[in-house]
């Protein structure tokens, strides 16, 4: 494995990932010892370039000291030119999917504000990131794609948010930025990508939630955290729909604030989580939409996605402005 040798008297076999990872390539590999003496060694090796390399500094000083028991282990760090390796704990899920219980949201939640607590303040060295440019540039694109739509039918009904997702990507980053000096929340290290496919629960320690894929990690507000969790399980679970506002004080609670929803706390949360999509989902989703790819059935999916990010939009427009 990454060039070490592996026993005569073992099976190795690897099986390339696929999903959330922002990785080259993502392979879980499981050694079988033919000896039954000896126990079946499962690890990830993710092999990473460019921006994602990053993710083995986030390891070194944020999730090593803040966050070692909501990540997986990372157990090596490897070279080989411009690429970079991480070796990383093969974690077994105890569900495939946990969020149709929205106790199972619940507990995420409070481990996400325990997390936020802990590294409040903290100055910590990540590697450098112009993530508000990019939300800059990933924001104009969105407003290029939704104008696109004007040209098909089904897509019309899209475009009567053209005006307010111009306005507000054009905005995103001063009022991101703003987030981060504002009380009570203020700027801290956060995740940056917590969502239903990047978080899941150990089945060795049930109720012990990992999350995955650290490489978006930044200085942000936890509100940018917290709305991409609830926002991604809305698009799939009704519970957690209809539980939206419940869940949201349960993490306010577990932060150690004020668990009732002031109006400052409503129009942060709706700029974080719009802030959120514009930096990659909007686009992705009316892309889709435009029949870039997929079949009729993954055009219809991402037409009602971008419909529902474009929501959220308009909200946090008319809470910004």
């Amino acid at each position: 494995m990454l060039g070490e040798p592996i026993a005569a008297e073992a099976n190795l076999q690897a099986q390339p990932l696929t999903g959330g990872t922002e990785a080259n390539e993502a392979v879980l590999y499981t050694v079988r010892y033919r000896d039954p003496a000896q126990r079946t060694l499962r690890v990830v090796v993710k092999s990473l370039s460019g921006r994602p390399a990053r993710e083995a500094q986030v390891y070194a000083h944020l999730v090593q000291p803040y966050a070692a028991a909501l990540a997986p282990r990372l157990l090596a760090v490897k070279r080989d030119g411009d690429q970079l390796f991480l070796v990383m704990e093969a974690v077994r899920p105890n569900r495939a999917w946990p969020w149709r219980d929205n106790a199972a949201t619940v507990r995420l939640l409070h481990e996400l504000g325990r997390f936020h607590a802990r590294v409040e303040g903290r100055s910590v060295s990540m590697p450098g990131w112009d993530y508000d440019g990019e939300l800059a540039e990933s924001g104009q694109a969105a407003v290029h794609l939704l104008d696109q739509c004007r040209a098909a039918e089904e897509l019309r009904p899209l475009v009567r948010h053209l005006t307010v997702l111009r306005r507000f990507a054009e905005n995103a980053a001063r009022l991101r930025r703003q987030l981060l000096v504002e009380a009570p929340f203020h700027g801290r290290p956060i995740h940056g990508d917590v969502h239903s496919g990047n978080a899941l629960f150990r089945g060795s320690l049930p109720g012990r939630p990992v999350l995955f894929d650290w490489g978006r990690a930044r200085h942000g507000s936890p509100l940018e955290d917290v709305s991409s969790v609830l926002q991604s399980l809305r698009q799939w679970e009704p519970e957690a729909m209809s539980a939206h506002d419940t869940l949201l004080r349960r993490y306010l609670s577990a932060l150690g604030l004020d668990a009732r929803l002031a109006d400052g706390v409503r129009s942060a949360y709706w700029v974080a989580a719009a802030c959120n999509l514009l930096s990659g989902a909007l686009t992705v989703h009316l892309w889709h939409a435009l029949e870039h790819g997929g079949n009729e059935q993954q055009k219809a999916q991402a037409i009602a996605m971008a419909h529902n990010c474009l929501r959220v939009v308009r909200r946090a427009h008319a809470w910004a402005f």
